[in-house]
C-alpha cells in the first residue's frame, strides 16, 4: 500500500503516478478533495472492507484535525 504525502500542489499527478503501476492493481480508491474555488469533492470505489475505510476515514480525521490546530496555532502568533 502507498501512502500519499500531500502538499499544497496540484497533487492529481501524483495520484496518476500510484495508479500506474499495474503489478500492483489497485482494488479500492477514497479520495476527498477540495478545488482552489473551495468546492470540496469526494471518490469512493464500492469497498467490501468496511473495517479498513473507517481506518481511512479516521487517519483523514486525525490528519484534518492536526491541520486545523497548526493554523490556528499559526494565527495566533
Amino acid at each position: 500500500m502507498t501512502i500519499l504525502k500531500f502538499e499544497r500542489y496540484n497533487v492529481v499527478q501524483d495520484i496518476m503516478n500510484c495508479l500506474r503501476d499495474e503489478t500492483d492493481e489497485v482494488t479500492e480508491a477514497l479520495v476527498i478533495g477540495k478545488k482552489k474555488s473551495g468546492a470540496r469533492f469526494s471518490y469512493m470505489t464500492l469497498t467490501e472492507n468496511i473495517p479498513e475505510l473507517i481506518g481511512y476515514l479516521e487517519a483523514i480525521k486525525t490528519d484534518l484535525t492536526l491541520e486545523m490546530i497548526a493554523m490556528s496555532e499559526k494565527s495566533d502568533d
